[in-house]
C-alpha cells in the first residue's frame, strides 16, 4: 500500500504558522532591547553583542542543520529545532525572573541556534510537498510573507507584553507560539514522500543518478547579495528600539 500523500495546503498552513514564529524570534525579540536594558540592566553594546552572537551562530548552524535534514526529514529538524528553542526560552524566561541575566543571554544566544533548524525543514518539507504543483511559486510567495508578519506582530505584543507582566513573561509568550508551531509542524510533515510523484514506465528499470556538484559560482554572489541585504534590513533595525528608548528618550510604549 502507497504511503498517505501530505495534504500541500496543510503542510502550506503549518509552514506558514512556524515561520512566523520564527521570525517572531529572530526579528520580533530585538523589541524587547529596552526591556532587557532595563531589567537586566545591559548596556546597548552588551545588547548589541547578544543579538549578534545570536545571528552569526544561528548563520553557521543553518550550515550543520541542513546537514542533518539531509540525514533525517523535514519533520524530525522542523520539531526537534522548534521545541529546542521552545525550551531554550523558557529556560531563558527563568534566569531572567530568578535574576541571573548572564544565563538568560546565553541562552537567548542558544535559541538562535536551534531555530535556524526549522527554517530548513519548512523549506524542504515545503519543497517535497509541492514538487511539481502548478501553484509551487505563490505557495513559497505565501511562506516568504509570514516573514515581515511575524517579526511585526512581534514587535507589537512583545512589548506590550514586557511591559504588562514582565520580561520573563514575553520570552514563556515567545516559547509559547513555537512549541504550537512545533506540534503544526509535526502533524503536517507526518507522512513521508511527496505531494506528487512521478510515473514510472512499466518495463523501464529507475536509477539513482549522481547528485551533480553544487554550483558555487552561481551560489557565492547570490550569498554575498543576500548578507549585505540582512546588514542593512536587520543591523539597523535591530537596535533601533533601543536606540529610540536610551538616546532618544522615547518611552517604551512608543
Amino acid at each position: 500500500m502507497a504511503p498517505p500523500i501530505r495534504k500541500t495546503w496543510v503542510v502550506l498552513v503549518a509552514s506558514v504558522f512556524a515561520q512566523a514564529a520564527i521570525s517572531a524570534l529572530q526579528l520580533g525579540l530585538p523589541a524587547l532591547g529596552p526591556a532587557i536594558h532595563l531589567t537586566a540592566g545591559f548596556d546597548t553594546a552588551t545588547i548589541g553583542l547578544l543579538f549578534g552572537l545570536a545571528g552569526v551562530f544561528s548563520a553557521m548552524a543553518v550550515i550543520a542543520w541542513g546537514q542533518v535534514a539531509d540525514r533525517t526529514s523535514d519533520r524530525f529538524v522542523s520539531v526537534v529545532g522548534l521545541l529546542v528553542t521552545a525550551l531554550a526560552l523558557a529556560l531563558a524566561a527563568g534566569f531572567a525572573l530568578a535574576g541571573q541575566y548572564i544565563w538568560m543571554g546565553v541562552l537567548v544566544v542558544i535559541s538562535g541556534i536551534s531555530a535556524s533548524a526549522p527554517s530548513i525543514g519548512i523549506i524542504k518539507g515545503m519543497s517535497g510537498s509541492f514538487r511539481g504543483h502548478p501553484r509551487l511559486g505563490l505557495a513559497f510567495g505565501i511562506r516568504q510573507a509570514a516573514i515581515p508578519i511575524g517579526a511585526g506582530l512581534a514587535g507589537l505584543a512583545l512589548p506590550f507584553i514586557a511591559l504588562q507582566a514582565g520580561l520573563s513573561a514575553a520570552l514563556i509568550a515567545l516559547a509559547a507560539a513555537l512549541v504550537a508551531a512545533g506540534v503544526a509542524m509535526a502533524y503536517a510533515l507526518r507522512h513521508p514522500g511527496t505531494h506528487h510523484h512521478r510515473v514510472r514506465r512499466k518495463g523501464v528499470p529507475t536509477t539513482t543518478a549522481p547528485k551533480p556538484p553544487i554550483p558555487w559560482r552561481l551560489i557565492a554572489p547570490i550569498f554575498g547579495a543576500a548578507t549585505l541585504l540582512t546588514a542593512t534590513q536587520v543591523g539597523i533595525t535591530a537596535l533601533l528600539s533601543l536606540y529610540l528608548f536610551t538616546a532618544r528618550n522615547w518611552s517604551y510604549g512608543g
